[in-house]
């Protein structure tokens, strides 16, 4: 799922919202399957089970816009999101 937004703040703020209902908060590390809630280098970033899926979604400042993939396995997903070409530019 990709969202555009207005802004960036609109774009932080669904965010928050959206991703408080699915988390609770926990640091762990998106590679390994755990759960994470914080920021990368590019915007914030959620990692997290969702029902039986694994999902990271992400924001990306100053495209204001924010993104949710979902896996079965949390690795695949991972090594897919870090080789968008997206994240590089």
């Amino acid at each position: 799922m990709i969202v555009l937004f207005r802004s960036d703040a609109d774009a932080e703020t669904w965010a928050e919202s959206y991703w408080w209902a699915l988390h609770d908060g926990r640091g762990g590390n998106c590679a390994t399957g755990a759960e994470y809630k914080g920021t990368w280098v590019r915007g914030k970033l959620l990692c997290t089970l969702n029902g039986p899926y694994y999902a990271m979604s992400w924001t990306y400042t100053g495209r204001s816009v924010a993104m949710t993939a979902e896996a079965w396995t949390p690795q695949p997903l991972y090594a897919w999101w870090q080789g968008l070409s997206l994240l590089s530019n």
